[in-house]
Formats: structure tokens, C-alpha cells, sequence
């Protein structure tokens, strides 16, 4: 079985770890796989970091700059890619590789069989909704969603939460969606020696993603003044970067939190510093599913988030991690607070965790999955 796996790349994203972390075991699975890389011209140095990764990784690697979202000749590139790659099955990630793959499909390779694995929606969407379905006409991204579903054979979604959004927006059909939960091995994982450059307080909140609306952080900053009056030495910090930082920034300014507030950038080294946090916190409007969830249970770092999809589908209130009403600034602090007080409550919460992580959230379940499906498409004639 030969699977061209396309995306369009501008950056290390939770799509793009994922396809780093699946498609070397797909491979020694026996699953031939390549990646096409289709490069947005203005990320090029950000997309050489993931294209070098995967390659890194003896896995094949096959760029197509794209300068033009609605090219007929790079629709034609990527057919010829296919073509003499004799692949059996494609398997695209995230809108636009669905739409390049939609239109070569319909000019050019009618019978190709196509398999969308769907990370996400629209961020703008989850700000607004969440994972509640509105369909708005003046939408684009549904429209272009729901172009891309036609020509798609199968849709992957990454868990309940995002299948039950986009059959109820009609992009795919209930029957035609199999849900597949990330799962990932952090067997491989190696930590610095030294501690104090990951440590930053007595008490360390973590929180790890883009800086985007709907990530969420304001809503932890505005819970922090009340965390700080119990643990006046707290630090919170925040890793990577996004079109918002300088507005956080100058909200944690406003606020009169700076000093209990560190942004550190995009840090290759996210294992150490969740390691050596307290909580790591995840304020997200919605989640398609949140891969820190996973490495937070590996370091055994108990998790706080809002009861959103799919955040409440992956975590275990009380169990696996702390679930808080959505948007409720003053339970979530309270709840924060309580993990920092209650030593016997963590140490419950996070050995659940790491239990769950390795009896279901693991790359041997999610591998077989996947495989599964690409052979349930290409024995559908």
C-alpha cells in the first residue's frame, strides 16, 4: 500500500507533529508513505524546520511551492506527483490540502481515492461557537469545507467532539466518518539535566500553544490575581507564539501581572518544562483534540480545562484532570489553587493519567486505526 500523506505547511503545528509521529511507524507498519510538502511561499524557513524533521525520520519528503491557493498548473503538479508515484490512496490534512486534492481530483484523476483527516476547524469558528453548529452562509470556511467533502471518500476526525460538529454542518455524512483519538509514544523522550532553566517559581503554571484567541489565555489571566494572593511567588509561563503576543503581552501589563508572568517563545524543549510545572492549563474556547493533554499525562502534570469538546472528551474530571464550567474565571482559579494545596489529589489525578495514556491513548491503537480505514477505502469499489 502505497499513502501520499498532503499538507499545507507554514509552521510545526499539531497537525504537522502528528504526521511526524505517524508516518515512521506507518512505514515500518509496512503502509509505503510519502509526504507531499506544499510550502507557503512566506514560511519557507518555518516549513524547512517540519520538512527537515520528517525527512530526518526516513520519510520521504516532496515540496511544490504553493504561490497561488487556485493554480490549475499546481493542481496539475500534484496530479503528475501522484501519477508517478503510482500512490494507491491520498490522505490530506487540514483545508487547504483537502482543497488542492478536491480539484485535482475533479480535472484530472476522477477515481482517486481521498481520505480528509480533519485536526480542527475554523479558529474564528470556535471563538464564536465553540463546536456548536451554526451554519452562516457568509462563512467561507464552511463553504470550502463543504466543496472539499464531496470529493473526499472517508473523513478521519481526531474526536467525537469534531466528527458530531462537522456531520452537523453537513460538510460529511455520519456514516462516512470514523473518529480516531490521537495517540502518541513519548518512549523516546530525553530531558536536560538541568532543571533551572525550566523552573521558574516554587509554584510554575504552564500553559503551551499559538497565541490565538482561541487559546484562551486571557481568561487565565484574569484568574491570576486571585491565584497570586495564595502563592505570591507564582509564575505562569507561556509557551509559543502567534499573532496576538504583543496583545497579551500588554494585557498582562494592564493587569498588573507581569511579574508573574514569563512568554517564553516557541522552546523545542516542552517535555522539561512541563516536568518541572505544577498545573498546565488549557483555556481553549474548543480543542479538536490538544496533544499537550497527552504530554502533560507523560510528565505527569495534572491538567485544568473548561468543559469544551473535545477537552471534556479526552480528560476525566477529577479522574484524569480537572474540568472546569466552561468560562468560569473564578472556579478555575479555585480549582488551580486546589491543585497546588492538595499534593494526595495530583498524585491521584496524575498516575490515572499516565495509566490512561498508556492503556488507550497510545500510537499502536491510533496505528492500527488509521490502517484500518485506508484498507476499508481501498477494498470500497
Amino acid at each position: 500500500m502505497k499513502v501520499l500523506h498532503v499538507i499545507k505547511v507554514a509552521g510545526l503545528g499539531g497537525a504537522e507533529v502528528y504526521l511526524s509521529k505517524i508516518l515512521p511507524e506507518l512505514n515500518k507498519a509496512g503502509v509505503q508513505c510519502t509526504l507531499l510538502a506544499m510550502v507557503n511561499p512566506n514560511a519557507t524557513e518555518k516549513a524547512k524546520k517540519v520538512t527537515d524533521l520528517i525527512r530526518s525520520l526516513n520519510v520521504e519528503v516532496i515540496e511544490i511551492i504553493v504561490k497561488n491557493d487556485f493554480s490549475i498548473s499546481m493542481y496539475k503538479e500534484i496530479a503528475r506527483v501522484i501519477q508517478q508515484g503510482q500512490f494507491n490512496l491520498i490522505n490530506v490534512h487540514l483545508v487547504h490540502a483537502e482543497m488542492y486534492l478536491a480539484m485535482v481530483k475533479r480535472l484530472f484523476i476522477k477515481n482517486l481515492k481521498v481520505i480528509a483527516t480533519k485536526h480542527g476547524y475554523s479558529p474564528e469558528y470556535q471563538v464564536k461557537y465553540g463546536f456548536e453548529p451554526v451554519v452562516s452562509y457568509t462563512d467561507k470556511f464552511w463553504w470550502i469545507s463543504k466543496f472539499n467533502g464531496l470529493a473526499m471518500n472517508r473523513t478521519i476526525t481526531i474526536s467525537r467532539g469534531l466528527k458530531n460538529l462537522i456531520v452537523a454542518l453537513k460538510i460529511a455524512k455520519d456514516s462516512e466518518v470514523d473518529v480516531i483519538h490521537y495517540g502518541f509514544d513519548y518512549g523516546s523522550v530525553n530531558y536536560s539535566e538541568n532543571t533551572e532553566q525550566f523552573r521558574k517559581s516554587s509554584q510554575q503554571l504552564i500553559i503551551l500553544g499559538r497565541l490565538e484567541e482561541v487559546k484562551g489565555h486571557t481568561m487565565v489571566f484574569q484568574a491570576l490575581p486571585t491565584i497570586i494572593k495564595k502563592f505570591p511567588n507564582l509564575k505562569l509561563v507561556i509557551i509559543g507564539s502567534g499573532i496576538i503576543e504583543e496583545k497579551l503581552k500588554q494585557e498582562v501589563i494592564d493587569r498588573g501581572i507581569e511579574s508573574h508572568v514569563e512568554f517564553l517563545g516557541f522552546q523545542t524543549q516542552i517535555h522539561d518544562f512541563l516536568k518541572n510545572s505544577d498545573v498546565t492549563i488549557i483555556p481553549s474556547f474548543a480543542e479538536g483534540f490538544c496533544a499537550v493533554v497527552l504530554e502533560s499525562f507523560f510528565n505527569h502534570t495534572p491538567v485544568v480545562c473548561f468543559d469544551v469538546p473535545a477537552l471534556n472528551e479526552i480528560v476525566d474530571n477529577d479522574v484524569t484532570g480537572v474540568i472546569v464550567p466552561k468560562f468560569n474565571i473564578d472556579i478555575l482559579a479555585d480549582k488551580i489553587i486546589e491543585l497546588l494545596e492538595n499534593k494526595d489529589k495530583v498524585e491521584g489525578i496524575v498516575n490515572s493519567a499516565f495509566h490512561k495514556l498508556n492503556s488507550y491513548f497510545s500510537m499502536d491503537r491510533m496505528l492500527r486505526e488509521t490502517i484500518e480505514v485506508y484498507q476499508k477505502v481501498l477494498s470500497d469499489k
